[in-house]
C-alpha cells in the first residue's frame, strides 16, 4: 500500500469514529430533552366489591415509588386509614404521577 493510501485510510477511519461518537452523543442529548415531567395528582376512586388496596395500588402504581408496599402506605396515609380494610361503596383518594409537559416544551 502506498503512503497516500495509508494516509487516506487513516483519515477515513478517524472521521468515521468522530461522526459515530457525535451521533451517539446527539441522540442521548435529544432523548434526555424529551423526557416527560411527572406531576403528582390525586383521583377519587369508588371501591367496588372485591377491591383491595393491593389491587387498586397495582392499577395506579408508577416507578416513582420504590415499591408497591410503599405506594399502599401512601394511599393509607392519604385516606387516614389505620388498617388495610376497605369496603365497597367507599371512596378513597389515590395519589398518582401523571406525565404531561416534556422538558423540551418548557
Amino acid at each position: 500500500m502506498t503512503q497516500t493510501r495509508k494516509l487516506w485510510s487513516a483519515v477515513i477511519i478517524s472521521c468515521t469514529i468522530i461522526f459515530t461518537v457525535c451521533g451517539i452523543l446527539t441522540i442521548r442529548v435529544l432523548a434526555s430533552d424529551n423526557k416527560a415531567i411527572a406531576s403528582k395528582s390525586v383521583i377519587s376512586v369508588e371501591i367496588k366489591k372485591g377491591d383491595t388496596l393491593w389491587s387498586i395500588a397495582q392499577k395506579y402504581y408508577t416507578h416513582e415509588y420504590n415499591s408497591i408496599d410503599e405506594y399502599i402506605l401512601e394511599i393509607k396515609r392519604s385516606n387516614r386509614l389505620v388498617s388495610d380494610t376497605i369496603h365497597a361503596g367507599q371512596y378513597i383518594i389515590i395519589p398518582f404521577f401523571e406525565y404531561g409537559v416534556t422538558a423540551k416544551q418548557l
